[in-house]
């Protein structure tokens, strides 16, 4: 009787520990296959991870730009903060807000080229305007209780990732509908927040470009958190334009803009590796991968109208391909302009900062 009794009680345990073991399992590939895993972005990155380097002056910074809504219109600043998931500037933070329709996909300037007129300010911590030509403002007030973010979040795809936020509500959805579909109803507004952050997926990246990591990719991105762009390289293509096609360096929607000292040239941003911004306790960045381009550089940056000429992109892929084999067979024949970055240490960068690039030492 005893022996029946212990082995039943075995038994039990061996069934209980399997069907705890099932559970996690299924709610991990659950959470796995919804791209939406409790990953709050926090940085593994120390200091010292950045390769000792021979620091040399390269250029100083003439613009930090800020995108709230991916897509939307820039805001011009003096200076923000480089923190891990982009730039920083009071309750603003870069590409927050992201647009997507009701089959869960994300919609960009790229088709919707009016958005790139619609402006977001925040008064005030979690609440924000929009406003856009021609309508009424909106506002957007974004839960502080978890409870109330956990009833309200979205997942939507932002190229072959899924991303989370709060979705910002039907007032929101009915005022963006309305000024890019002329209908009440079709688009909807997210908001990132770091307790949804999903780890995004940069593999098949990282086999070509291997400093590209999964803690360079931002909030609502394409990529990475940080955009350079050198104004001698946009110069330098605007000689090869007609000048009713001509472009500023708006049109590439960069987070920082370089101007660079006696001796550099156009492009020489490309082979830049390390950089850091101000004095020694300034950011550091690295260059992860070059930028490939899009339709979307051809929209005017301030009337949201595409070129008629589809410049600068017909020009760009005249001379500014990608020459690697394995990077062609990986992102096609889309020309690069401007560089992107991951950042390794924290800091502000201010318009007029000078900016150093790093050479590995031996």
């Amino acid at each position: 009787m005893d022996f029946a009794k212990n082995l039943a009680q075995k038994q039990s345990v061996v069934l209980a520990f399997t069907s705890t073991a099932v559970a996690a399992f299924l709610v991990s590939l659950w959470w796995w296959k919804s791209g939406c895993r409790m990953t709050t972005k926090r940085s593994t990155r120390k200091p010292e991870s950045v390769k000792p380097c021979e620091w040399k002056i390269f250029g100083h910074v003439t613009g930090v730009k800020l995108y709230p809504l991916k897509s939307g219109h820039e805001v011009d600043l003096s200076d923000a903060e480089a923190t891990l998931i982009g730039l920083k500037s009071g309750y603003l933070r870069d590409r927050f807000f992201i647009i997507y329709d009701e089959k869960g996909n994300f919609v960009t300037g790229r088709k919707y080229s009016k958005m790139v007129q619609i402006r977001v300010s925040a008064p005030d911590a979690g609440c924000y305007c929009f406003n856009a030509p021609g309508c009424s403002q909106l506002i957007v007030k974004v839960p502080e209780e978890p409870k109330e973010r956990e009833n309200r979040k979205f997942k939507c795809r932002l190229w072959n990732e899924k991303v989370c936020g709060i979705d910002t509500g039907d007032e929101a959805a009915r005022w963006i509908s309305q000024l890019l579909l002329n209908q009440s109803e079709g688009l909807r507004i997210g908001f990132y927040v770091p307790e949804f952050g999903v780890e995004r997926r940069v593999s098949h990246f990282n086999q070509i470009y291997q400093s590209l990591t999964t803690e360079d990719t931002g909030a609502f991105s394409d990529l990475s958190a940080f955009l350079l762009i050198a104004e001698d390289s946009v110069a330098e293509l605007n000689t090869r334009l007609d000048e009713s096609d001509q472009v500023s360096c708006a049109n590439f929607r960069p987070n920082l803009i370089v101007k660079f000292v006696d001796g550099g040239k156009p492009f020489d941003e490309d082979n830049w590796e390390w950089i850091r911004i101000g004095n020694e306790k300034g950011p550091i960045f690295r260059n992860v991968k070059p930028c490939t381009r899009c339709i979307f550089t051809t929209v005017d940056p301030e009337k949201g109208i595409r070129n008629e000429h589809k410049e600068p992109l017909e020009t760009l892929k005249t001379y500014r391909k990608l020459t690697d084999p394995e990077a062609l067979r990986l992102e096609g024949t889309a020309p690069v302009m401007g560089i992107n970055l991951g950042l390794y240490v924290e800091g502000t960068v201010h318009v007029g900062d000078p900016v150093y690039v790093g050479k590995p030492l031996p």
